[in-house]
């Protein structure tokens, strides 16, 4: 365990923020955080990798192009990020026998279900960047050593995300009037939580505490909630008083469509203490 490395690649994105925290002070194993100035998504990702010339014990991929409207005009370079990279990410771990940690989301549902998806149900994605996800989730697990966790509505204190930007909004016009989704469900997880769960899990594997086990998970925070009421939340948490009305989809046109149930149930537990 005192040698064992654990590479952390997509240095600035709020999980991998997340993880940085998690990961603060940590003695026992070697962390390495890697940015796109290091490891390019857009190109030969098996070559940058093989250049370093070195052999860690766990990758965790936090990359992924998320910007879901942007991608119904962007497919091929959402098709890259999310599909070709990781499959190279995923000849690169499996040759090496490396533990491989990625994310992934429940856009890879049309939300046409009422009740949790699990691992099982079977992906039918309304859009590119949740076809893209979903390609590389293939290629994951196709990887022996590989593990799939899905999340849905994450949030934290870092990077783009529903909850910032309502608090921003709210923060910097007291006045301003929210018209936010009422009609879209699912569970706001909290990055923290994943990070802090994943980097548990993975310094107890490494130090044989407890067994790796491969395959797909799912992890969400705990409530089913609409994104009005999201919403409404931090209005509340922080005493805003803007006004929040809510609205229906139809009445908020964007480029990609959304899932309208995307509550994360699981079959499979990977860690305690959430649903996963």
């Amino acid at each position: 365990m005192a040698n064992a490395s654990i590479w952390i690649l997509g240095k600035t994105g709020q999980l991998a923020q997340c993880f940085e925290d998690s990961f603060m002070g940590e003695t026992a194993a070697s962390i390495r955080f890697f940015g796109r100035d290091e490891i390019d998504f857009e190109n030969d990702l098996f070559e940058q990798l093989s250049e370093l010339n070195e052999i860690p014990d766990v990758i965790v991929n936090t990359v992924a192009y998320t910007a879901v409207d942007k991608a119904e005009s962007e497919e091929e370079l959402a098709h890259r990020v999310n599909a070709e990279a990781v499959s190279e990410l995923t000849d690169f771990c499996s040759l090496h026998d490396i533990v491989l940690i990625h994310f992934s989301t429940d856009y890879v549902f049309n939300g046409e279900k009422s009740s949790p998806y699990t691992e099982g149900d079977e992906c039918n994605p309304l859009g590119v960047y949740g076809r893209t996800k979903r390609e590389g989730e293939l290629a994951v697990l196709e990887c022996e050593t590989g593990i799939v966790i899905r999340l849905s509505w994450l949030y934290s204190n870092y990077g783009k995300n529903f909850y910032l930007t309502m608090k921003n909004a709210m923060a910097s016009d007291p006045s301003r009037e929210l018209r936010v989704v009422n009609d879209q469900m699912g569970c706001p997880t909290d990055a923290s939580d994943v990070a802090n769960s994943v980097s548990t899990y993975t310094l107890n594997c490494l130090n044989e505490k407890t067994e790796w086990t491969f395959g797909l998970f799912h992890f969400t925070g705990n409530e089913v909630i609409s994104w009005y009421d999201f919403a409404v939340r931090i209005k509340n948490e922080f005493g805003y008083s803007n006004t929040i009305i809510p609205i229906a989809t139809s009445e908020y046109l964007t480029p990609a469509r959304r899932p309208a149930y995307s509550v994360l149930g699981s079959v499979r537990k990977l860690f305690s203490g959430k649903r996963s």
